[in-house]
């Protein structure tokens, strides 16, 4: 007698809010040596396929009948093993403990600590059933086709292996009808035998990748060069602004050691002051200690020095760090 084997699978389902989504699947025969502890698997979930992660095996069924016997529930079989021995069961439950601490739910903490793109994406295709002519299915289905239904079958008689994803039939439907009307046509090819919507799991290209990466990284450094440019703007200096630098400026010219105390209000350009001085002092070859009065400003006040000076090397120090 052969032995049934079910895993628990942590599921990338965001209709659910709770950190767990942790659900019970049967591993089918053929698939018994392929999925281990920490693969990616693909599974159904309603009427459409998910991503999950096996967190466990069970392979007493006593021990499942214990856990679930106030259940009753269909178990449905995982489909396919995607990416084998992703994560070993010590990392996963390290990261089960994280998103738990964080109240981040498990499968988006592990979507962000993966590098972009490695998981892959879930896609519908559909593809035509038989593979006639055009004249052939207009013949054998004139009467019974609609026009919506007719022309799925010619966008799909148009492509080379007689199928498409989903998102690209509903973008040429698109061109001609409301997309509203593409389900329904689907639903009753479907019902005619002449198509099949397929699950289709792919992993982005790396030109996708790149593409996407170096759309981030110029977005970035757009962002970067417009945030410079008002910091450059916001130095140039008022008449009170101007005169304090030009006083604080030619002891710094002197090598002169001088206390300044600048008075003003919140808002009032003080930061203006420094970032002018310390410009001043960076261009005579010199090096400048920033002080600021507490922890909870270094953060963003660093974030504005790297801003405006992008070139040089700059190390946070606090009591925290050390």
């Amino acid at each position: 007698m052969k032995e049934t084997l079910y895993a628990n699978l942590l599921i990338d389902q965001q209709k659910f809010r709770s950190s767990e989504n942790v659900f019970l699947y049967r591993i089918p025969e053929k698939l018994k040596a392929e999925v281990k502890v920490g693969s990616l698997v693909l599974a159904p979930f309603g009427k459409n396929f998910v991503k999950g992660f096996v967190l466990e095996i069970i392979f007493n069924e006593n021990t499942l009948k214990e856990k679930y016997k106030k259940r009753t529930f269909k178990i449905k079989e995982i489909q396919k093993v995607l990416l084998n021995n992703l994560f070993t069961t010590e990392y996963l439950k390290s990261l089960e403990r994280i998103g738990k601490i964080y109240f981040c739910r498990s499968f988006d903490f592990i979507r962000y600590i993966l590098p972009f793109g490695s998981l892959g994406e879930i896609s519908q295709k559909v593809i035509l059933k038989e593979l006639e002519t055009r004249e052939a299915i207009e013949k054998k289905e004139e009467k019974s086709l609609k026009r919506k239904e007719k022309e799925v079958l010619n966008i799909l008689l148009s492509s080379r292996k007689k199928e498409l994803s989903l998102k690209y039939l509903k973008s040429k439907f698109n061109e001609k009808f409301k997309s509203r009307s593409l389900k329904e046509a689907l639903k009753n090819l479907l019902n005619s035998g002449l198509i099949v919507l397929q699950e289709d799991f792919s992993f982005l290209r790396i030109e996708q990748l790149l593409k996407e990466s170096n759309q981030l990284e110029r977005e970035s450094t757009l962002l970067e060069n417009k945030k410079q440019q008002e910091l450059r703007k916001s130095l140039n200096l008022n008449h009170e602004q101007e005169a304090a630098y030009q006083r604080i400026s030619k002891s710094l010219r002197s090598n002169l050691f001088e206390e300044f105390l600048l008075h003003g209000v919140t808002g009032s350009g003080k930061t203006e002051i420094y970032f002018k001085l310390i410009e001043q002092a960076l261009s005579e070859g010199k090096s400048v200690l920033f002080l600021v009065p507490e922890i909870n400003l270094s953060l963003q006040l660093l974030e504005r020095v790297k801003l405006f000076f992008p070139e040089q090397e700059i190390i946070l120090w606090h009591s925290a760090l050390s």
